[in-house]
């Protein structure tokens, strides 16, 4: 296993790991199924796809500037498979998608 791939595992190790406290904090918050999500630096879209699965009624957008993450999760989620699940390339503050185009942001 090459360091990308060790780093890959260990993001979603991370992720699954403190997931059942985040799920009670979005509760909290009031994130309710059917908003749409926007999920700040997603890397390779482990917290993407756990949102997608919390919220399945959800549009989950998974953003981030690094190209090469965004590939590998678009390689895990295709969205011929996943159609909720979208991914775009850009900082949080230069996006480019229009303005109030969420519901929530997580990240």
């Amino acid at each position: 296993m090459n360091d990308a791939s060790k780093n890959h595992e260990f993001l979603r190790g991370q992720s699954g790991h403190s997931w059942s406290k985040e799920l009670r904090r979005l509760a909290a918050f009031g994130v309710a199924d059917g908003e749409n999500i926007a999920d700040m630096g997603c890397g390779p879209g482990w917290v993407t796809e756990r949102l997608a699965a919390a919220f399945p009624a959800s549009r989950v957008v998974g953003i981030d500037h690094d190209s090469r993450k965004l590939d590998r999760a678009r390689e895990r989620l295709d969205a011929a498979t996943h159609p909720r699940i979208a991914y775009h390339e850009g900082k949080a503050d230069l996006s480019g998608l229009p303005s109030q185009s969420f519901d929530v942001v997580y990240g």
